[in-house]
């Protein structure tokens, strides 16, 4: 032990201030390129590339204490190159309007990248093709370092890949197992038991199933997302739009087009790594010696878990379009009293209206009524009792279900003020914070929660896709509460609310409020405007189309913060700072003198 320690300190001088230290990498290389030479299969290889890793680790230890020249001129090539690429930059933001279409497009850099996938792909095919033993013999034998680090890397980009395709389908069932609610979410013992099940299963199939199914049913997932796109959008869906810093010209991606996009990249880098580890299990060479053994069995590991990762990703996608509350749904009611056999024809009445009907157990956002004699009934009452008595005849009539959805509409508003109001409860006890305010916005899919306009202690431009602050909208609001918010920031024309910080929830209920009037005397139709929240004591409200390039500027509100590049209409509430609004006395007119009518006739 001894000995031991009195070698390290030896090795860490030679190592950092030794001399002759690049004529020993060269003598160090020579010798794994030796044993690249002796080396039969990629078993072996796993040596030789942490023989690698040492040396490029030695290399890293002794540039940083004493720098070596051709470190740095190798390094400003590698920077020269990744410079390279900023050309194909794009600034990316959101198009919460979407009128007047813009052109679409997908940048350059997507068909470039599918470009290489592919080309990779098909080099690896036509090699395992026409090379059963693999592309290990060719390329060991012009450069075994070489080899190594392309092997370090399709190794490392397997193992990433397969972790993937074990981490999603079990983070799926853990989602539903709790609801489908997201959050800190615990495995319980049978999910435990799910996930050795599906080991073992995704093993035995590598082991003794050919992989061409594979590829069959990733091809079908990729028309699968095809076929999705050829349906037409709904006018004014939300949207990415882009820039590059070379044309400056702004193109839009739906984002169905997006999802085809994200779906084509995956896809093709999944069937690039699976044909370059086990393309010779497609082809199916029982005559030849494999060399790349280990590979293979990567490889083959990861093709029969690409189903798993697949139809978990598609899941969440669906659980994602279910709970978009841009989705149109149906209002619901509970009626009590209702005998077995009528109620199947009462909920075929209220399907005919656009509703839907709940017997057993009311739900928070039900509409509740009773069935009773038509005596009883209170349909036509104005100011009936609620659980609403309706007789049978009353659920034909229109009258009724016009009284529901107003009552619908009050319901899911108090439900939409008591969800705010716990969500600035959690959020004032916030310690420490970037940025000037909050943006809300309950009635986008992609925004999980309450956001900053900063992130704290961040250098990057944020956007209201920062960190979550309190409980997610998912935790206080039902679907139809988002859905009803929804339609009603649609209807005053309002992509996305700003908070300034002192603007506590009892000042943004006094807003809302203003909103729900407008909305209700505009019938879902009227632009709201500056005007409307005028008089309104310690807040002021003002609103700021969004465009390209177009930030919000004010000398005496402050500016929040947000991405460079988007289409919206923001409603910022602000603390009232006075001088804005000053009362101005009607002129009157001396021309004329008022008189009483008919004096004098």
């Amino acid at each position: 032990m001894s000995a031991f320690t009195s070698v390290i300190p030896q090795v860490r001088h030679v190592l950092t201030h030794g001399r002759w230290f690049t004529p020993s990498l060269f003598v160090l290389f020579l010798g794994l390129e030796m044993f690249g030479r002796r080396a039969t299969s990629d078993v072996h290889d796993t040596v030789g590339a942490v023989v690698l890793m040492m040396i490029v680790a030695g290399i890293s230890i002794r540039h940083r204490v004493n720098q070596i020249s051709w470190v740095k001129s190798l390094g400003r090539l590698v920077w020269r190159v990744a410079r390279f690429g900023d050309r194909f930059k794009v600034d990316v933001g959101p198009d919460l309007r979407g009128t007047p279409p813009l052109p679409r497009r997908l940048p350059a850099a997507f068909y470039g990248v599918i470009f290489l996938l592919l080309l990779w792909t098909g080099i690896a095919t036509l090699v395992w093709c026409y090379s059963p033993e693999g592309w290990r013999p060719h390329l060991a034998q012009v450069t075994y370092s070489g080899y190594l680090a392309l092997m370090s890397i399709l190794w490392g980009l397997l193992f990433v890949a397969s972790l993937g395709g074990v981490y999603f389908p079990i983070m799926l069932l853990t989602r539903l197992a709790h609801g489908g609610r997201p959050g800190d979410l615990k495995i319980s013992r049978g999910q435990l038991v799910f996930l050795a099940a599906y080991l073992t299963l995704t093993t035995a199939a590598a082991w003794m199933l050919p992989l061409w199914p594979i590829l069959a049913f990733a091809g079908f997932c990729w028309f699968s997302i095809f076929a999705l796109n050829l349906i037409p959008d709904r006018p004014g869906t939300a949207q990415l739009i882009w820039r590059s810093a070379k044309m400056r010209k702004v193109r839009s991606i739906p984002m169905r087009r997006l999802l085809l996009a994200v779906t084509t990249v995956f896809i093709a880098l999944l069937s690039a790594l699976i044909m370059s580890a086990a393309g010779g299990r497609v082809f199916d060479h029982p005559e030849a010696e494999n060399t790349m053994p280990l590979t293979t069995v990567m490889g083959n590991w990861l093709g029969w878990l690409t189903p798993g990762l697949l139809l978990s990703a598609a899941v969440f996608v669906l659980l994602g379009w279910r709970n978009d509350p841009a989705r149109v749904g149906w209002p619901t009611a509970h009626i009590a009293d209702v005998s077995e056999s009528e109620r199947k024809h009462i909920a075929r009445d209220l399907r005919h209206k656009g509703w839907v009907a709940h017997f057993d157990e009311a739900e928070a956002d039900d509409v509740r009524i009773k069935l009773v004699h038509a005596d009883l009934s209170q349909a036509h009452e104005f100011d009936p009792t609620w659980p609403l008595p309706v007789s049978r005849d009353d659920l034909k009539g229109d009258l009724v279900y016009d009284r529901l959805s107003r009552r619908s509409e009050i319901q899911l508003r108090r439900h939409f003020l008591k969800g705010l109001q716990k969500i600035f409860q959690e959020a004032k006890g916030r310690s420490s914070s970037g940025g000037c305010g909050y943006w809300l916005a309950p009635h986008l899919w992609f925004v999980a929660g309450l956001t900053r306009d900063e992130v704290a202690g961040g250098e990057e431009e944020p956007t209201f896709l920062t960190e979550v602050v309190g409980p997610p909208y998912t935790a206080v609001f039902s679907l139809p509460v988002r859905r009803y918010v929804y339609r009603l920031l649609k209807g005053l024309q309002v992509d996305l609310i700003f908070i300034e910080d002192g603007i506590g929830y009892r000042k943004l209920v006094k807003v809302l409020r203003v909103m729900f009037e407008i909305y209700d005397k505009g019938a879902g139709k009227k632009r709201s405007e500056d005007i409307h929240f005028q008089g309104m004591t310690k807040v002021r409200v003002m609103f700021h189309d969004f465009d390209v390039d177009e930030p919000f500027r004010s000398n005496r509100y402050p500016e929040p913060k947000f991405a460079p590049l988007g289409r919206l209409r923001v409603l910022h509430v602000f603390r009232d700072r006075g001088g804005e609004e000053e009362f101005v006395e009607p002129p009157f007119s001396y021309d004329e003198t008022p008189a009483p009518y008919l004096v004098g006739v």
